[in-house]
């Protein structure tokens, strides 16, 4: 669950900061608001939707994603790997 993909997400951590919280999702902050955008539109080409924050300016380079199944997760991962292996 949320333990296997912020570990996961380590690999990116000079790209992205992972914000844990109580519920069942994690914020992803970027240190650019383009590259945010650029994943969150890479993961919905590839059928992968996240909650938008851009909305609120505290959070504005953040993204919230649900987190799913440890499979569901997996493919989130593998989509994010080949997003910056580009």
């Amino acid at each position: 669950g949320k333990a296997f993909f912020i570990d996961a997400c380590k690999q990116w951590q000079d790209r992205m900061t992972m914000h844990k919280s109580a519920g069942n999702f994690v914020l992803v902050q970027f240190k650019s608001y383009e590259e945010k955008i650029d994943l969150l539109t890479y993961l919905a080409e590839h059928d992968i939707f996240v909650r938008d924050t851009t909305q609120t300016p505290s959070v504005r380079n953040c993204f919230r994603i649900t987190i799913g199944t440890r499979p569901q997760m997996e493919r989130v991962i593998q989509v994010i790997e080949k997003f910056y292996a580009r």
